[in-house]
């Protein structure tokens, strides 16, 4: 039961890491970003990267 839970969480973080790094080769190209799938996108990794914005500074 265990292993299948960190099976599915491991699964799941590694989407989510993948939607990252997606998110941020999508900074590369101009307003690749404000496409449908970049809004679909960003409503799920912004919520991560906005804690970090408040210490780098754009």
């Amino acid at each position: 039961m265990t292993l299948a839970i960190y099976t599915i969480l491991s699964y799941l973080f590694q989407i989510y890491s993948y939607m990252m790094i997606a998110w941020i080769l999508m900074s590369w190209i101009p307003n690749l970003r404000y496409s449908q799938f970049g809004r679909f996108l960003g409503k799920f990794v912004d919520p991560y990267f906005s804690i970090f914005r408040r210490f780098i500074p754009r």
